[in-house]
């Protein structure tokens, strides 16, 4: 039922926003709908509070500050088609996708750490209930996958947001009286005015003339920004039938003058309505998800461990664990300048980024092959240096002369060192043992590593999608 806010009902998108920081949205369409779980991306919308005294107990009314926005968007299922463009705006460098040698319809894209993420981020749509809200540039400052035994892996992002727009599935229209033929005028709107749409949402004035003929027409138009300074903006343009769409910072507008006319006129009429934004509800309607349902779970997993200058990473080093956890974080700052007055400048680097791992195991054991645990410990007091390939197989995506190509996601990560690695002791059952450690640099590609990547992290993932991760 149009209006209920029920999360089944819920429509999520995100796309990558080609806009400079600051514009407009943009649209989501086919192929840009993502499976989330939740999502808790909230708005600050902060209060100054005024201190001064005026002789009694309460204060006097507070003004609009900052307007911050930040938040999670997951977790979700991890596919392996269909997450990557998310993925690739942490990363900051992916690609056209490689295809696999021999292959026909599998493709290899890489994602690897850049040193500037300025101009990377994207517009994030959701429609549930009587809105649909628009966050129009959302930087993406990392991302989490878990995957536990008997599950499929899990993919949360963390990002900040520039603001967010509640945009209307439909346009609302409040009519302007009618005025005939004077060539200045002042267009009172009905009920006296401002006009004020029920929520925040861009705004459309609409000039139409019936039994005329204009050449030239002005109109100045004055209205409210979401920051609370009154923006007079003057629009002409020769025609008969003129549609303008405010800033999308106008949350009301105060008047209308006419002006100018060149032309005859018959009777003219201004509307003042609010637009139904950049995603509505026909946009929301041609969301897709990606066709490919190929879910990365942990049965598909494998983890590699290896001294960092030690041989390759074979089935010699495979460590049996119950549960993984990686993530990667930009350490961006969130801020606020004269730029954007209110609302969040695009955030930028703070500090180096951050790759951390942990993953438990079901035991601790001294038993040789894939059960042998308790050397890490000793790697944890020493801080050795590791290489680790955490591997997920998934479904065979074709098979050419007698070779199969499976979708596949491989993370390689380099000089990990452990900085926490404590057997759990509780009661007469198993001693499990939790391992935890970072992901640095290396100056050179360690044995078994494909060429050039000596990033703390790199991702592979094959699929059969053919764009770049960050198109």
């Amino acid at each position: 039922m149009a209006g209920e806010a029920i999360g089944h009902g819920a429509t999520v998108a995100f796309l990558k926003n080609p806009a400079a920081w600051g514009g407009a949205a943009a649209v989501a369409g086919a192929g840009h709908g993502i499976e989330i779980d939740r999502s808790s991306m909230r708005t600050d919308s902060q209060l100054i509070e005024l201190m001064g005294v005026t002789g009694k107990k309460s204060q006097m009314p507070a003004v609009k500050g900052n307007e911050l926005t930040a938040g999670d968007i997951g977790p979700m299922d991890l596919y392996y088609d269909g997450c990557q463009a998310m993925i690739a705006q942490v990363g900051g460098i992916a690609g056209v996708p490689s295809t696999p040698a021999g292959a026909t319809t599998a493709r290899m894209h890489v994602i690897k750490m850049a040193d500037s993420h300025k101009g990377i981020y994207g517009t994030l749509v959701e429609k549930s209930g009587a809105a649909i809200r628009e966050w129009p540039f959302v930087k993406m400052t990392g991302y989490t996958i878990e995957c536990e035994s008997g599950q499929a892996a899990k993919l949360t992002l963390n990002a900040f947001a520039s603001h967010i727009n509640y945009n209307q599935g439909v346009s609302s229209v409040a009519n302007v009286v009618a005025s005939a033929a004077p060539a200045n005028v002042v267009y009172a709107i009905v009920g006296g005015g401002p006009f004020i749409p029920p929520e925040p949402t861009p705004l459309r004035i609409t000039y139409t003339v019936v039994g005329g003929a204009v050449t030239a027409f002005f109109l100045t138009i004055t209205g409210l920004n979401r920051h609370g300074d009154v923006e007079i903006l003057v629009w002409s343009k020769a025609t008969d039938a003129l549609v303008f769409n405010t800033p999308a910072n106008w949350v009301s507008v105060i008047s209308v003058v006419g002006s100018g006319l060149i032309g005859t006129i018959g009777t003219d009429t201004v509307q003042v309505g609010s637009t139904n934004g950049m995603n509505n509800d026909t946009t929301v309607a041609a969301i897709t998800y990606p066709a490919d349902r190929a879910l990365v779970v942990f049965a598909g997993m494998r983890i590699y461990i290896n001294d960092q200058g030690g041989a390759a990473l074979d089935a010699t080093v495979v460590k049996g664990i119950r549960r993984l956890r990686l993530a990667q974080t930009l350490n961006l700052k969130q801020s606020v300048t004269t730029k954007g007055r209110r609302i969040t400048d695009e955030p930028l680097s703070e500090g180096f980024s951050n790759t951390e791992l942990s993953f438990g195991f079901e035991r601790w054991s001294t038993v040789t092959g894939d059960e042998l645990n308790h050397d890490l410990l000793k790697d944890y007091l020493r801080k050795t240096k590791k290489k680790v390939k955490i591997e997920w197989l998934g479904p065979i995506i074709e098979t050419v002369t007698n070779v199969s190509f499976q979708y596949r996601l491989t993370a390689y990560l380099n000089n990990v060192v452990f900085t926490d690695g404590q057997p759990a002791f509780s009661g007469p059952g198993q001693m499990a043992l939790d391992i935890a450690g970072r992901a640095f640099r290396a100056t050179a590609i360690p044995t078994g590593f494909p060429t050039g990547y000596t990033d703390p992290c790199t991702l592979e993932l094959v699929n059969t999608n053919v764009a770049d991760a960050l198109a």
